[in-house]
């Protein structure tokens, strides 16, 4: 008999896909075949344990972000609004469009920018998007291995996904000290940032509440410098350290 160990990682969510295909079936498979399931999210987790019959071999762990913390800092002069991530459907950016028109309507933030860092099939209709809707302070940068610059430069991190296996890009953004709006999906941005502490988690989909949201951050500099000097809190259980000290733990489990 054979001393592998098979461990399956779980990079979506289990209700990504739709039943019966294959990402269903291989999510049962997993489960009935592997040593170990590991998943992203305490969200995720919990639907796991609640579809799967061999709940003992679920663990749960976190990614880490690829960023050392930066200390956090606060520029007052500091005018934009950073999202990065592929320009495709599941990511939103339709959606961060018409949020975008609703900061642009108020003469309150002409100062303001939105930039996106991102590459994806779905750039010219979102191009096309943002003239239809006459959108004026949106900078469109592609993909680039320097991305800590963008999180440097920036002032608030904005995330309008659908749906995520785990938000990654908020664990980095809290890492270069931004403060965070983003739709309360699923999974991982109510685990990542605190509501109304380093953050805002705002009802999926609720464009105008989002917006109001980011408003309120952007016409606030002592509200904005209070969530950069918090957003940090609770990292420790997100650091390289403490994940790999899990998965060192698990791998010690699976060989006992």
């Amino acid at each position: 008999m054979t001393k592998t160990k098979l461990i399956s990682w779980e990079h979506f969510n289990y209700n990504f896909g739709d039943k019966h295909s294959p990402r269903w079936w291989g999510r049962k498979v997993a489960a009935k075949i592997s040593d170990a399931v590991v998943v992203l999210s305490k969200a995720d987790y919990d639907v796991w344990k609640a579809a799967v019959k061999h709940k003992e071999r679920l663990k749960q762990i976190y990614n880490f972000p690829c960023f050392d913390l930066e200390k956090p800092r606060f520029d007052v002069e500091c005018k934009t609004v950073l999202a990065v991530g592929r320009l495709e459907e599941q990511k939103g950016f339709d959606y961060l469009l018409d949020i975008w028109k609703l900061i642009e309507n108020d003469k309150d933030f002409n100062e303001w920018k939105l930039q996106v860092v991102g590459s994806g099939s779905l750039k010219q209709q979102l191009r096309d998007k943002e003239n239809n809707l006459g959108l004026k302070r949106v900078k469109w940068l592609p993909f680039t291995e320097h991305i800590e610059e963008c999180y440097k430069n920036a002032s608030i991190y904005v995330m309008s996904s659908r749906f995520e296996g785990f938000a990654l890009v908020l664990l980095e953004a809290k890492a270069f000290g931004l403060p965070i709006v983003s739709f309360d999906i699923k999974n991982g941005p109510n685990e990542i940032v605190q509501n109304g502490v380093n953050g805002y988690i705002v009802p999926p989909f609720d464009i105008s509440m989002f917006a109001e949201s980011l408003k309120v951050l952007m016409k606030n500099d002592k509200l904005r410098a209070h969530f950069t000097e918090d957003s940090q809190r609770n990292m420790y259980q997100f650091s390289k350290d403490k994940i790999v000290a899990n998965w060192i733990q698990l791998l010690e489990e699976l060989t006992e």
